[in-house]
C-alpha cells in the first residue's frame, strides 16, 4: 500500500509525469507499505524536494531527472555533470544532482528530527537515488567518480526498478512500523486539508493571470502556505504570520532592503567561495606537478646499497620458497599420475584375463551353459585404455559451465594474499557490475526480492572471499561432447560445438566406450579385488575347463549387467540442440528438452540453468526447484542456496523462501555456518536469523573439518564454532600469522615472523 502526500503540483509536466511513474512502481510492489511525499517545501525560499519515500526500514530522498542518455561526471561534489554532451545541473542553486542530494538530505534530517526518536530512525542513514526517466550509458569517468560517493547514494535508469533498489537500501538503523506510516500520512493529509487554497489569480502583482510571472507568483504563494502549515504542524505556532500588520509598511520596506542586502552578501560570498575553489585547484595542480618532478628525480637517483641488498636477499628467499612449492605440486601430480597408471594396469590385466577365459575352446555339453553370448558380449565391450584410465575416473562427457558458476560470486574486500598451496589459492578481488548499467562499488559491503527481474544491479561493493581450489589435471573431453555454454574469451558468445557434432543440432549420443570409462572409478576397486580370485579361477580352468568355463562366462555376464544397470544412476548431462541447452541420459536420449541459454552439470541432484538472462535450479526430472529469477545462484549446500541479486547476496531455504537479510558478500554454508559481510564486517550465521551482536572479523572463511580461517586486527588465526559463542575462550592452540591458508589433509601453511611453514590441527609445526 502507498500513502501519498503531494504538497503542491509540480510546475513542469515532465517531473509530474516522472513522479506519477514513481508512484505506479511503488503501488505495484504490494509486499511493503510506503509513504510517498512529493514536491515538498521545507523552508521558505528553498528549492522543493522532488520526492521522499519512507518505508519501515528506509528513508530515501529522490532527485528526479526527466531525461536520459550518455552520462559523464567530471567531478562528483562540485561542478555540473554532462548528459548527452550538455551540462546537467541539479535543482535551484545546485551544481549537480549529488550536491542537491547532499544539501537536501541535511534539510530533510533537520525536519524529521522532531518527528522520530533516535530509536525509530538514525537520520544519518537517509539514502538518495537519482532517478532518470530514460536509460543511461556511462562514460569512463562515472564509475571512478561514484566510488567517492557514500554507500547510500545511487543512480537509477527508470523508476520501474525502484522498489527492488529500495529493498537493497533497507537498513536496521531505520525501524518504523506500518502503523507509524499510516499515522503520519493521516496527519499530513489533515494539515493539507486545513491549509489555505492556492490563489487562482495574481492581481496584487499587477500581472495578468495567464502570464508565466503570475503562475510563478501563485505557485510561490501556494508553496509558502503549505510550508507554514507544515511548520505549524511541527509545533512552531509561536512563529509570527507573514502577513504585514496594519501600519507596518515602513517596517516592511526596511525588511525588503535588508533582504536585498543579504542577497548581495550571499552573492558576494558565493563569488568568494568560487575564487577560493579556483585558488585551491591551482595549488592542487602545482602540487601534482611537484610530486611528478620528485618522482622523476627519485627514479634517477642511485639505489641505496644496503636496501638494495636486503631486497635482493628477500627476493631470493621468496623465489626459493616458490620453487619448493612448485616442486611439491609437481610431486603431487606425479604421484597422482602413477596411481592412475597403476589402476589402469589392473584394469587391463582384468580385461586380458576375461578375454583369455572367454577364448578357451571347449566342446559343448548339455549340462554346461552356453558361453557364446558371454564371449560375444566380452568381445563387443571396449577395453579401457591407459589414457582414459589415467586421465580421470569420471565420465568423459564435458558439460557446459553456466555463466552463473563462472561469475556468480566475487572475493573479499582487501583480502590479504594467502600462501599458494596445492589445495588452496589466495582469493583475488573482483567486482561484478551490470552490463547496461555499471554500478559503483560502495565503501563497505553478502546481501530477497519478490520475483526479481533478471540482469539486475545493486550499488554495493560485491567483494566476496571464496577460496579457490588449486588446479588439478583436467579430465579429457570427448570430441563429440558439448563444451562450455560460454566461451572463455567472451562469456557472452556461445561456445562453438564440436567438429563431430551433427550440423542439424540433434543431440549427440555418447558411445558405450565413453560410459565404460565413466564407470572406471567404480570398476577399478572391484577389478583390483577380483584379480587374485580370477587368477585362481584361470588356474582351475586349465585343470577343469568344461566346468569352470561356464562360471567364467557367468562372471563376465554379471560384470556387464552390473555396468549397464549402473548407467541409470548417472545424472543427466548437458547437450546442445539448435543453440539451446538441455539434458540427456547416458544413452544420449534427451530427458530435459533443450530450452536453456546455458546449463551447468548436476550437483547433488540439482543443476544451475539460465533462462531469459536469469538463473535458477532444476532437478534431474526437469522440475523447477528455484525459478530463473536471480543474477547468480549456487546449488543447495548445508540446506541453503546462495543467490546474488545485482551485487547483493542472500540465501534460499529448502522451500525457496529468501532470507530477510541481504549482505554485501557471503560464502556458502559449510558445517552449519556461513560467513557473511555487512556494514559491520565479516561474521557467521547458522540459519535465516542474523545475530544481534555477532563476533566481527576482518575476514572470515568457511569451516573445514571443524576449523575456520579468520583475520583479526592482529593477524590471521583459526577458530572453532565454540569461539563464536564465547570469544573470550581465545584461539589457542593457534597463534597469529601474517598469512595463512585453509587446512587440507590435516595441514595448513602459515607465515609467522617472515617464515613460512606447515602446522597441524593442534597448532604444532609439521617438520
Amino acid at each position: 500500500m502507498v500513502h501519498l502526500f503531494l504538497a503542491a503540483p509540480f510546475p513542469d509536466t515532465a517531473r509530474a509525469a516522472q513522479f506519477a511513474a514513481v508512484r505506479a512502481s511503488l503501488e505495484a510492489d504490494t509486499a511493503t507499505e510506503s509513504l510517498l511525499l512529493g514536491n515538498l517545501v521545507l523552508e521558505d525560499g528553498a528549492a522543493p524536494l522532488d520526492a521522499v519515500v519512507v518505508r519501515p526500514h528506509g528513508i530515501t530522498l529522490l532527485v528526479l531527472v526527466p531525461r536520459g542518455g550518455a552520462l559523464g561526471i567530471p567531478a562528483l561534489g562540485y561542478g555540473g555533470w554532462q548528459l548527452n554532451g550538455e551540462p546537467l545541473a541539479g535543482g535551484e542553486d545546485f551544481d549537480n544532482p549529488f550536491e542537491q542530494f547532499r544539501q537536501q538530505k541535511a534539510t530533510l534530517a533537520a525536519w524529521l528530527r522532531p518527528r522520530f526518536t533516535p530509536a525509530q530512525a538514525n537520520l544519518q542513514f537517509i539514502s538518495g537515488v537519482v532517478v532518470f526517466e530514460a536509460p543511461l550509458t556511462f562514460g569512463p569517468d562515472v564509475e571512478a567518480a561514484l566510488n567517492e560517493a557514500p554507500a547510500g547514494f545511487q543512480l537509477l535508469a527508470g523508476p520501474a526498478d525502484l522498489p527492488r533498489r529500495l529493498r537493497q537500501l533497507a537498513t536496521p538503523e531505520i525501524d518504523l512500523t506500518a502503523a507509524d506510516l499510516a499515522e503520519w500520512a493521516a496527519e499530513l493529509n489533515d494539515f493539507a486539508a486545513t491549509a489555505p487554497p492556492a490563489p487562482t489569480a495574481a492581481p496584487a502583482t499587477g500581472l495578468a493571470a495567464d502570464t508565466p510571472e503570475a503562475v510563478a507568483a501563485a505557485a510561490g504563494s501556494f508553496l509558502g502556505g503549505k510550508a507554514r502549515a507544515l511548520w505549524g504542524w511541527l509545533g512552531a505556532n509561536d512563529v509570527p504570520d507573514d502577513d504585514v500588520p496594519y501600519g507596518a509598511a515602513a517596517a516592511l520596506m526596511a525588511s525588503n532592503e535588508e533582504k536585498k542586502h543579504l542577497e548581495q552578501l550571499r552573492q558576494q560570498m558565493q563569488a568568494d567561495v568560487q575564487a577560493q575553489l579556483q585558488a585551491l585547484e591551482t595549488r592542487e595542480a602545482e602540487r601534482e606537478r611537484s610530486i611528478a618532478q620528485l618522482r622523476a628525480e627519485l627514479a634517477q637517483a642511485p639505489p641505496v646499497a644496503a636496501e638494495a641488498t636486503a631486497l635482493v636477499s628477500r627476493l631470493g628467499a621468496e623465489t626459493r620458497e616458490k620453487a619448493a612449492l612448485e616442486a611439491e605440486m609437481e610431486a603431487s601430480k606425479a604421484e597422482l599420475a602413477a596411481r592412475n597408471q597403476e589402476l589402469d594396469a589392473k584394469i587391463q590385466q582384468l580385461s586380458q584375463l576375461i578375454g583369455q577365459l572367454s577364448a578357451v575352446p571347449v566342446a559343448p555339453t548339455p549340462a554346461a551353459p552356453a558361453p557364446a553370448p558371454a564371449r560375444e558380449a566380452a568381445a563387443e565391450a571396449p577395453e579401457p585404455t591407459a589414457t582414459a584410465a589415467a586421465a580421470s575416473p569420471v565420465a568423459a562427457i564435458a558439460p557446459p559451465v553456466a555463466p552463473a558458476v563462472v561469475e556468480a560470486f566475487a572475493t573479499p574486500l582487501a583480502a590479504a594474499p594467502t600462501i599458494p598451496e596445492t589445495t588452496a589459492a589466495a582469493p583475488a578481488p573482483a567486482v561484478a557490475t551490470k552490463q547496461d548499467q555499471p554500478v559503483p562499488a560502495a565503501a563497505t559491503s553478502s546481501a530477497p526480492l519478490a520475483a526479481p527481474a533478471p540482469n539486475r544491479a545493486v550499488a554495493l561493493e560485491a567483494l566476496f572471499p571464496t577460496p579457490v581450489a588449486a588446479a588439478t589435471p583436467a579430465a579429457p573431453v570427448a570430441a563429440s561432447a558439448p563444451t562450455s555454454g560460454r566461451s572463455a574469451a567472451n562469456p557472452a558468445e556461445p561456445a562453438a560445438t564440436s567438429a563431430e557434432q551433427p550440423a542439424t543440432g540433434a543431440p549427440t549420443a555418447p558411445p558405450v566406450a565413453e560410459h565404460l570409462r565413466a564407470f572406471g572409478a567404480r570398476a577399478q576397486a572391484a577389478g583390483a579385488a577380483a584379480v587374485p580370485h580370477l587368477q585362481k579361477l584361470a588356474a582351475a580352468a586349465r585343470a577343469r575347463p568344461r566346468v569352470l568355463l561356464g562360471a567364467a562366462g557367468a562372471v563376465v555376464l554379471l560384470l556387464v549387467v552390473w555396468l549397464f544397470s549402473h548407467r541409470t544412476s548417472i545424472a543427466p548431462v548437458p547437450y546442445q540442440e539448435n543453440g539451446r541447452w538441455g539434458y540427456a541420459n547416458a544413452s544420449g536420449e534427451p530427458v530435459i528438452k533443450a530450452q536453456f541459454a546455458s546449463a551447468a552439470p548436476f550437483e547433488g541432484g540439482q543443476a544451475v540453468v539460465e533462462k531469459d538472462g536469469a538463473f535458477g535450479l532444476v532437478d534431474e526430472a526437469g522440475k523447477q526447484v528455484v525459478g530463473a529469477a536471480y543474477d547468480a545462484i549456487n546449488p543447495y549446500r548445508g540446506g541453503y542456496a546462495r543467490v546474488r541479486v545485482g551485487e547483493a547476496y542472500t540465501f534460499l531455504e529448502e522451500g525457496g523462501q529468501e532470507f530477510d537479510h541481504y549482505f554485501f558478500n557471503a560464502l556458502d554454508f559449510a558445517e552449519g555456518h556461513a560467513a557473511v559481510l555487512d556494514h559491520r564486517g565479516w561474521f557467521y550465521i547458522n540459519g535465516p536469523e542474523v545475530p544481534e551482536k555477532p563476533v566481527i572479523f576482518k575476514e572470515a572463511y568457511s569451516f573445514v573439518d571443524g576449523l575456520a580461517r579468520v583475520r583479526l586486527p592482529d593477524g590471521y588465526t583459526f577458530i572453532t564454532p565454540d569461539y563464536l559463542a564465547d570469544p573470550a575462550s581465545g584461539t589457542k592452540p593457534f597463534g597469529r600469522y601474517q598469512l595463512a591458508a585453509d587446512f587440507s589433509n590435516g595441514k595448513a601453511r602459515v607465515t609467522q615472523n617472515g617464515r613460512s611453514f606447515l602446522i597441524d590441527k593442534d597448532g604444532e609445526e609439521v617438520k
